[in-house]
């Protein structure tokens, strides 16, 4: 495996070199609706989860104008829906019904090592995550 590189900026030092990804499965505890368009709602999860660890490197992920260390992808799963109709939900932002005993995931991507220790070691203690549906 090879060492990640390291540079010097003005406020952090950035790891290079290493790629960390992480598919949350999420099982519903009960019914309830979430749009599978709102990545927006994912991505202030994310870093509400690296926030209850690490607030500083949460701040610092926050800042705009930046190039961001992670991607965070959208909710998946809803194969129960015909493909033209998950393409009406995904464009209209409609929301659609989850069930528990259904299985959706989410991926998240982070390109710096302290942004997935944070985020790693937080979502393993995590029980009630943010939203509205509870998973």
């Amino acid at each position: 495996m090879q060492q990640g590189s390291y540079s010097q900026t003005s406020t952090s030092i950035v790891e290079r070199g290493e790629l960390f990804s992480v598919l949350l499965r999420l099982h519903p505890v009960e019914a309830g609706f979430v749009a599978p368009s709102s990545g927006s709602q994912a991505h202030a999860a994310f870093l509400d989860i690296v926030r209850q660890n690490d607030p500083a490197l949460a701040e610092q992920l926050h800042q705009p104008n930046q190039r961001r260390p992670f991607t965070v992808g959208l909710l998946q799963g809803f194969n129960h829906l015909p493909a033209a109709q998950l393409e009406e939900v995904v464009t209209k932002n409609q929301k659609v019904q989850v069930l528990p005993g259904q299985v959706y995931w989410l991926r998240i991507t982070m390109g710096i090592r302290n942004v997935h220790s944070t985020f790693d070691y937080k979502a393993a203690h995590l029980h009630d995550p943010p939203g509205g549906s509870k998973f």
